[in-house]
């Protein structure tokens, strides 16, 4: 949800740079599901919920994400670290592919001072004696870490401990996606549940002209958000 700009930007028609889908739950009318073009639409797709959500927005400015959290939930890789990591990585690099640049842009410098901020302050404490540099560096490091505390409070159960070990995660989270990368690029295959996938990273990129607003998907739409 970081990169796709919040609940409230992607249920703004008008923001067609900001989309999220969950895979579990999509839920289409017949009639749009065959306008979007179906599965068929995003053959090859390793992030087909994403490029989904990717596709009606752009195209029909009538995406919806509603947070049901509270009402059920979904684990998204429970068996084991091995199966959360092979999960991942499958679809990473493909996620971004279709991401626009200036989210990627604004993760981007999220983890950079996710790394650089505790040694920065680690250094500052040692060989500056600017104590409005370094409470600068520990106040913006402190709501960098409350944003991601305030977003995965509701989203299931973690300890403040996992705060300790911010940096170490965000470099796992590079390390992974290098090889997300890699695999994508140039092994050009993923293995997931002991099948071999090659996934078309361009699939769900191939956009047509938007149509006018005034669309029945886009209308039934505005209904809904009028209610």
């Amino acid at each position: 949800m970081f990169v796709s700009g919040g609940i409230k930007k992607v249920n703004d028609a008008k923001n067609d740079d900001n989309f999220v889908a969950i895979g579990q739950y999509l839920l289409f009318t017949k009639k749009g599901y065959k306008q979007i073009g179906g599965y068929e639409r995003i053959k090859g797709s390793i992030i087909d919920d994403y490029a989904f959500a990717r596709l009606v927005k752009k195209e029909f400015r009538s995406l919806y994400y509603l947070d049901c959290s509270k009402l059920v939930y979904t684990e998204m890789y429970p068996d084991s670290l091995s199966h959360c990591w092979s999960g991942l990585k499958k679809f990473l690099y493909a996620g971004v592919k279709i991401t626009p640049a200036r989210r990627i842009a604004v993760t981007i410098v999220m983890i950079l001072w996710t790394l650089l901020a505790p040694l920065m302050i680690i250094l500052t404490s040692l060989y500056s004696d600017s104590w409005g540099l370094l409470g600068t560096i520990v106040f913006s490091y402190a709501l960098l870490l409350l944003e991601f505390n305030l977003y995965w409070q509701n989203k299931g159960s973690h300890r403040w401990l996992i705060y300790l070990f911010f940096p170490v995660q965000m470099m796992m989270f590079i390390v992974l996606m290098l090889t997300s990368l890699v695999e994508s690029t140039v092994i050009k295959t993923t293995t997931w549940k002991g099948r071999k996938y090659s996934p078309d990273l361009s699939a769900g990129l191939d956009d047509f002209e938007s149509p006018n607003p005034s669309n029945e998907l886009f209308s039934a739409q505005s209904q809904y958000n009028q209610r």
